[in-house]
């Protein structure tokens, strides 16, 4: 926004500021600065920081006319609008920033940030020197943190090219992949460590490893990258688990000027919502339409904006759809296909649902019924294996090697609280719980139950049911 600002100054000295506030400002331009301006008219000088700057519009020499960044329309001097009704103009594209603003909070706020998680070396591996490889991957993680401690990092691009050896002697296994990324990442090779990222998520789709493959996109400032692994991400992940993410994904597409890989998430993204539409949707629902005001702003299309806005706060979808009207809502912006985006998504799609099949004895495939229940209810299992019984808390390993920790009021179960007392290596507890984050992004445990409720579960095969079944778990 100040960079056209900035742009416009150089043809310009009369400028009209609307204030965060709502308080309004003309005069003569006399210094810019990064991130401020000076402006004196007959009275006053003002000092204008960028933060506060609600709208703007200049004067331009030639042709004479006022450009206002945030609307698809162009007032020209003669124009019949009178100052009342220019007011009022401007006093609604405000308002529409405004309500972006309390939608998507600082969008500045959208720095991504590295996520590590504990790899091991594959389980269920079968060669002839499957030994000697995990001596290999020990030898290479023992290496590792002698660099660390040593606080030298010279060798780190050598050992990821031992990983990638692995990687090609085991092509369906992500933990090399993503070993490699990490250390390309450490020495900053950030285009090497993003691409070994979205290696280990095409075969193995965990939101960290994509994310990651982001966050290196994101380092070395290659837009287009961040906007396609991010749009990756948010095939497994939704917008509102990861605000910050989803608001880095929104400045992405407007910098790209494709929405496409936009348009084929928030497509998904009101799918599910209008599928599963409830009280406690409206703000996830808000969220979408927010991004979408925001993108339309930007392209200078505040009618449709403004339109957009009376659907904030809806109560049902008994009678529409925005996925029908998602076409017109964005008709007019770039939305070139990208066949490689196309493929990633079919071929995740492929992975997604072949984690929650199996094969039976007559060759055809059915649904897993358990780990359909645990993505239905966002449930996970894993095995408490430590508790510190003098300090309160303990600590869950789930099945995919991730170390969780938990309270002791986490617990919900009688029994399991008693067992806690017994609990050690080779005596562990088999548990259900619901996956959480702590305040410093540390991985938590909440809702701990016995894994044998899962019995109960699986007797209601309607979801709705199913959801119901289980909130009552939790009065009983």
């Amino acid at each position: 926004m100040f960079k056209e600002l900035d742009n416009y100054l150089k043809n310009s000295e009369k400028i009209t500021i609307l204030l965060q506030n709502g308080d309004k400002i003309k005069g003569s331009v006399k210094i810019t600065g990064n991130d401020y301006i000076i402006i004196k008219n007959e009275t006053h000088v003002y000092g204008v920081a960028h933060r506060i700057i609600g709208m703007w519009e200049v004067e331009c020499f030639s042709p004479a006319e006022v450009q206002n960044i945030t609307s698809d329309v162009i007032i020209e001097k003669n124009d019949s609008l009178n100052k009342s009704n220019e007011d009022e103009y401007l006093f609604e594209q405000f308002s529409l920033m405004q309500d972006i603003s309390k939608i998507l909070g600082d969008l500045k706020e959208n720095e991504l940030r590295f996520k590590d998680i504990k790899m091991e070396f594959p389980s269920g591996i079968i060669t002839n020197n499957v030994q000697d490889d995990k001596r290999k991957w020990n030898r290479i993680n023992d290496q590792y943190h002698s660099s660390l401690k040593k606080n030298n990092l010279s060798q780190l691009s050598y050992l990821a090219s031992e990983l990638l050896e692995l990687a090609q002697k085991y092509p369906q296994h992500s933990a090399f992949n993503y070993k490699a990324g990490m250390f390309y990442s450490l020495v900053n090779e950030h285009e090497k460590a993003s691409c070994e990222f979205k290696k280990a998520f095409l075969k193995e789709p965990k939101s960290e490893f994509i994310y990651n493959a982001a966050c290196e996109a994101f380092k070395s400032n290659t837009n287009e990258e961040v906007y396609y692994d991010l749009g990756l991400y948010f095939n497994v992940v939704s917008p509102w688990e990861d605000i910050i993410s989803w608001k880095q994904f929104c400045v992405s597409a407007i910098n790209s000027e494709n929405y496409y890989i936009f348009k084929n998430v928030v497509a998904t993204t009101f799918g599910f919502l209008e599928n599963n539409f409830n009280e406690s949707n409206k703000e996830k629902y808000d969220l979408m339409i927010g991004s979408l005001m925001l993108v339309l702003i930007e392209n200078k299309m505040h009618k449709k904006a403004l339109k957009l806005k009376d659907l904030l706060g809806i109560q049902s979808f008994d009678n529409f759809s925005v996925i029908d009207l998602l076409e017109s809502i964005l008709e007019g912006l770039p939305l070139h296909p990208n066949l490689e985006y196309d493929a990633d998504t079919n071929a995740l799609n492929e992975l997604l649902h072949s984690k929650y099949v199996i094969e039976t004895h007559d060759n055809e495939t059915q649904p897993y019924e358990t780990e359909v229940v645990f993505k239905e209810l966002d449930l996970k299992c894993g095995s408490i294996y430590s508790y510190k019984h003098d300090r309160g808390f303990g600590f869950i390993r789930d099945t995919n090697g991730t170390e969780r920790y938990f309270y002791y009021k986490d617990i919900l179960d009688d029994g399991i609280r008693s067992q806690t007392n017994t609990v050690q290596w080779g005596n562990e507890i088999k548990v259900l719980f619901e996956p959480s984050t702590g305040s410093e992004g540390q991985y938590t445990a909440c809702k701990i139950l016995p894994y044998e409720i899962m019995d109960i579960l699986l007797d209601w095969p309607n979801p709705s049911i199913k959801k119901a079944v289980y909130q009552m778990l939790f009065l009983i």
